[in-house]
């Protein structure tokens, strides 16, 4: 599982390991670059990937984020995360691909 920017990037170039990508809703609904973790024009043989539904996703702006920029920037916001349907989506994940994930390449 990783979260969106160079963490799920290190993750899937490096690893290549089917994933689940958990972020903030406003960036699961609205950014344009999620392609360049699972599309093949950015990553030769990548493995499966799962974005988790951003239903089960709250935004909270409210919560401090780990640096402070000038503007708040809503692909920043922290988030709540419904623990339900996401369990439920990372059991999918697991199921779909028994052995895949923590194995040796």
């Amino acid at each position: 599982m990783g979260f969106w920017g160079a963490g799920l990037a290190k993750y899937r170039w490096v690893c290549n390991r089917p994933g689940l990508v958990l972020s903030n809703r406003w960036n699961l609904l609205h950014r344009q670059d999620l392609g360049i973790y699972d599309q093949p024009r950015y990553q030769e043989g990548g493995t499966a990937l799962r974005f988790v539904d951003a239903t089960c996703i709250t935004d909270d702006a409210r919560v401090p984020v780990l640096f402070a920029p000038i503007d708040p920037v809503p692909s920043y916001s922290n988030f709540h995360v419904r623990r339900a349907p996401f369990m439920q989506a990372l059991d999918a994940l697991l199921a779909a691909h028994p052995g895949a994930i923590g194995a040796p390449p």
